[in-house]
């Protein structure tokens, strides 16, 4: 077979599937044998493909993610990076099955840290305020 055809038969065996909130490719052990070379430059690319048995999906074909260089150092920043990605993985993963929905604005934090501070707030004033307020109602 040519490279034209055999592309083409492979777009043509391949159906794209949603899994998750993404797309993947899906392919038959049968058709995965034959065009091998052809599904692993898609995974190197990036691309995921399910395997199906008998159009029961049974393994999933994904990218490896990079390892560390052997000999290089590991520092406390690589390891804080390397755990960011992974609690964003799991966060995007949560998210993408509905269980989690993240905060789309500013977080409160930041819109504090914005905020000018009032010079005139008295915080010891309003604590013993509020303190004296609760003695009045009966609810200390």
């Amino acid at each position: 077979m040519c490279g034209l055809t055999a592309l083409s038969y492979l777009a043509n065996m391949a159906k794209l599937v949603a899994v998750g909130a993404e797309l993947m490719m899906q392919a038959k052990i049968s058709e995965l044998k034959n065009s091998l070379s052809s599904y692993l430059r898609k995974v190197k690319s990036g691309e995921s493909i399910l395997v199906l048995d008998r159009n029961t999906p049974v393994a999933r074909l994904v990218p490896v993610e990079p390892m560390p260089v052997p000999g290089a150092q590991v520092t406390s920043d690589s390891l804080a990076d390397e755990k960011k990605l992974e609690n964003e993985a799991l966060l995007a993963k949560l998210e993408s099955k509905g269980v989690i929905a993240r905060r789309r604005g500013p977080s409160p934090l930041e819109v504090m840290r914005d905020r000018e501070p009032d010079d005139k707030a008295d915080l010891v004033g309003a604590v013993l305020e509020e303190r004296d307020e609760d003695y009045a109602t009966g609810y200390r």
